[in-house]
């Protein structure tokens, strides 16, 4: 994959939603941001979405192996 190439998964949210919720940060996106994992989900800031486009492949790398993604 080459940057800024979308991704579908099911299974980011999944596996995040852990996280997220101890983070005490209220919008999807902006955990997204926050976590700086190299993805961020496409479309509205407001609506949890399946779709993302990564934005950095080496983060993104690192992340699928950190959280089993």
């Amino acid at each position: 994959m080459k940057q800024n190439s979308n991704i579908k998964s099911d299974d980011i949210l999944d596996k995040l939603l852990p996280f997220w919720y101890l983070s005490g940060i209220n919008h999807y996106y902006d955990f997204m941001k926050h976590l700086d994992i190299g993805i961020l989900p496409i479309g509205s800031e407001k609506v949890i979405s399946n779709n993302y486009r990564i934005v950095d492949e080496n983060k993104w790398l690192l992340a699928k192996l950190k959280y089993g993604l």
